[in-house]
């Protein structure tokens, strides 16, 4: 039997030896104490300039890279840019969104926890959060924190995920509702559940937001100036690389961007090239930062040993076995390799190590799916460089070509979902002012529409919708999202107040007018 993993949200990382490139190809600048210049690094000659090609034909603005090398960070440098134009570049201190590869950091915080004594992995999640209900009620007595942090128990809701990482219209009531319809898979599945449950156990234990315990116990320690949990301040600070799609006439920021109401446990961070530099680097020091011990070594060798494996490997490379606390772990052409990756409308990270060569590598783009192919290139690049590994399968005239039809299809989306018509009240079967207003459903959140022009226009909480007619003689609209998510929305009117029905996911649920969120 095949793990359940999505390759494409978990398997891009890289971390320990740190440089940060420009198109054009820029000096290096305000490097961290103790990183060699570019020129130090003979191994890696000829790579950036393959990086900056392989950037442009792949469709990606801007990235940073880094890179450690024997534990310690070693070139440092830029690429890219940030937005769209040349006033924006990239360098090692630019934050991008990290999405997924939050989980490693959630996983540690709550090793640390275990470590202070103040929970036990161990115990059940339930001696943590009294409301944690599942379908199976035996399964909810028995899982563990430990099991959350390595996807062993399978929890997975997608109305948690759309409400938690998309319109941000999460509540406590309504996560824990979702929860309680879950009937765990009781395998090994990659999911973000996981960690939003480890996220509550987190303020359970500590009384505070999971964000602001990673940056006391974690950002700070560890000296990670520029890493954070909120988008707010990642967004408005002038050093920060947007998320970037595919426009008609070249890059536009993407519609779809973090909030600090979806940042959450299991992909709710921004970084840098040089603070995941740092991030590795307290993994190969066996917790140690510029000598001083930040977390216990016994925690950095439990988070990087297998807590669980796949009933067989996954027959990718690098081939995943299973995970650690957060990590997944598996072998780089027979090295032991543990990494994480990140995606999110426009954003692509990858964040990697191989232990015990002292190796590692930090990506991070402002593009997707293309970034997921730079990441994978860079990352495999640097190590083969590094490990005198030669002869091997160049991996970019096929990531190129995919790339290639990859590219155009995301643009004929684009141009589809910009291309459609907002329907107008004979769409609707309705007067459009019968259709504006705030519409709830206590478990899946608000939606709001409004009149403009002669047109009707939306909002599910922090995503944008396109509104367009549904088939002819179905009164009522579809709503799509830059996200990917399509619903249907029809309306009619009952003792002369709308009453719209939502059909999500096969699933038909009523919407009463309301001002709640």
């Amino acid at each position: 039997m095949k793990p359940k993993i999505d390759r494409q949200l978990l398997a891009w990382g890289a971390a320990l030896c740190v440089f940060a490139l420009a198109m054009p190809h820029g000096s290096s600048q305000d490097l961290p104490s103790g990183a060699i210049p570019v020129a130090a690094a003979p191994e890696l000659e000829g790579l950036p300039e393959r990086w900056i090609d392989a950037a442009k034909g792949l469709g990606v603005p801007g990235f940073a890279v880094a890179v450690v090398k024997d534990r310690v960070p070693y070139a440092f440098d830029r690429f890219g840019y940030g937005a769209n134009d040349a006033a924006h570049p990239i360098d090692p201190h630019t934050m991008f969104y990290i999405a997924s590869i939050t989980k490693t950091y959630t996983a540690l915080g709550v090793a640390i926890l275990a470590d202070e004594g103040l929970l036990d992995l161990d115990a059940p999640v339930r001696d943590y959060l009294e409301r944690f209900e599942l379908a199976d009620e035996e399964a909810a007595q028995r899982i563990t924190v430990r099991d959350l942090l390595c996807h062993r128990p399978g929890i997975n809701q997608g109305n948690i995920v759309w409400l938690d990482a998309y319109t941000g219209q999460i509540t406590e009531d309504r996560f824990y509702h979702w929860l309680s319809t879950v009937e765990p898979r009781g395998e090994v599945t990659y999911t973000n559940v996981h960690f939003t449950i480890a996220g509550r156990v987190i303020e359970a234990v500590t009384g505070k937001k999971w964000q602001d315990y990673l940056q006391e116990a974690l950002f700070d320690e560890i000296g990670m100036t520029r890493t954070t949990a909120y988008a707010s301040r990642m967004y408005s600070d002038p050093n920060c690389a947007f998320p970037m799609v595919q426009g008609e006439h070249g890059f536009v920021e993407s519609e779809v961007r973090k909030t600090d109401r979806v940042m959450h446990a299991a992909g709710g961070m921004g970084t840098t090239a040089v603070d995941g530099a740092r991030w590795i680097e307290l993994f190969l020091n066996g917790g140690q930062i510029d000598g001083v011990p930040v977390v216990s070594a016994d925690a950095i060798e439990d988070a990087l040993t297998y807590q669980c494996q796949f009933p067989e490997p996954d027959g990718e490379f690098p081939e995943l076995l299973g995970f650690g606390y957060g990590w997944q772990l598996g072998s780089y052409r027979g090295r032991r390799y543990a990494n994480h990756g990140g995606g999110y409308v426009g954003t692509a990270a990858h964040i990697s190590m191989l232990p015990d060569d002292g190796l590692g590598v930090v990506v991070l783009c402002n593009s997707s799916p293309g970034g997921h192919a730079l990441t994978n290139l860079v990352f495999t690049d640097v190590y083969d460089r590094l490990l005198g590994e030669s002869g091997h399968r160049d991996r970019l005239p096929s990531a190129l070509r995919a790339n290639h039809e990859r590219r155009m299809s995301q643009l004929a989306e684009r141009r589809e979902l910009l291309a459609l018509v907002p329907p107008r009240a004979e769409d609707l079967g309705v007067p459009l002012g019968h259709c504006a207003g705030t519409f709830h459903h206590p478990f899946l959140g608000a939606l709001t529409f409004w009149e403009e022009g002669e047109c009707l226009r939306g909002r599910y909480g922090d995503v944008m919708l396109w509104l367009t007619s549904v088939a002819e003689g179905r009164p009522g609209c579809r709503a799509v999202s830059a996200a990917g998510n399509e619903f249907d929305i029809l309306f009619a009117v009952e003792d002369g107040k709308p009453a719209p029905q939502m059909t999500l996911d096969g699933d038909t649920v009523f919407l009463r007018q309301s001002s709640d969120p």
